[in-house]
């Protein structure tokens, strides 16, 4: 009995990366370090929503809403931001290191200072974009406020 236990409990933590998800998620940023890492966040409506100075470190957005979201200075490193509608979101100061952009919205974002090295942007729309990021994945330039892939890259 007790082995079962000590499987049982072993697998819950395997498989439970983090109980935080798109209806409680404001209980774990308001908890101590904002820590939201691995938050389930797929297709949640983020309209409006202050994460700013979040840790969301490999949190799933994939189709989330974050229009008009303050997520500045938050930690978005592998974070899923597949599809993701980012309009007028301030990523200022946002760490996006190794995160997945491909097919997400950035049109009239504020990038100031962001970090989006190795992340992954293949398919992202983009104009207008604000401020200059700290550093661009390899091969891509932003341009008169558009992400563009530089030719052969």
């Amino acid at each position: 009995m007790k082995k079962i236990i000590l499987i049982t409990m072993l697998m819950s933590a395997v498989f439970a990366k983090s109980d935080c998800n798109r209806y409680n998620w404001r209980v774990y940023y308001n908890s101590d370090g904002k820590n939201m890492s691995d938050c389930y966040l797929r297709g949640a409506n983020l309209r409006r929503a202050n994460l700013t100075g979040a840790n969301l470190t490999g949190a799933n957005f994939t189709g989330a809403i974050l229009t008009d979201a303050d997520l500045r200075s938050a930690n978005l490193y592998r974070a899923d931001l597949t599809g993701a509608i980012l309009e007028e979101a301030d990523l200022t100061d946002a760490n996006l290191t190794n995160a997945i952009l491909e097919g997400a919205n950035l049109e009239n974002a504020r990038l100031e200072g962001a970090t989006l090295e190795g992340a992954i942007l293949e398919g992202v729309r983009s104009s207008h974009i604000s401020g200059k990021p700290a550093s661009l994945p390899k091969g891509w330039s932003l341009v008169y406020g558009r992400l563009i892939k530089k030719d052969g890259e």
